[in-house]
């Protein structure tokens, strides 16, 4: 897809089946404009030179064990500097937990 042609992130929570934990907005209003998506294990790791924004990024089993692992101090540095970079949505997939860190900075 381009800026030619979106979809709201409201048809993907539907088809998908997706819980909506924190949106800045209505997801009507989100508005996904690439098919591309992101698994952003070397944003959170701290490399953020070529994070791409529009990509929704998905957080598997991999990026949460990685999270874990951290300390609740490092945990929430690098959420927060991957939130920072407002990624059009992020997916925690397989009925993961969600971390505080990830809601308090939502």
């Amino acid at each position: 897809m381009d800026s030619k042609h979106s979809i709201p992130l409201s048809q993907l929570v539907t088809e998908l089946q997706l819980e909506e934990v924190y949106l800045p907005k209505s997801s009507d209003e989100i508005m996904i404009s690439t098919p591309e998506v992101s698994r952003p294990g070397l944003a959170l790791s701290g490399f953020l030179d070529v994070f791409e924004p529009l990509r929704i990024q998905i957080i598997g089993l991999a990026e949460h064990q990685y999270l874990g692992d951290l300390s609740d101090e490092e945990r929430s540095i690098r959420l927060e500097n991957f939130l920072k970079l407002k990624p059009v949505a992020v997916v925690v997939t397989t009925s993961l937990s969600i971390f505080e860190e990830l809601d308090r900075f939502c």
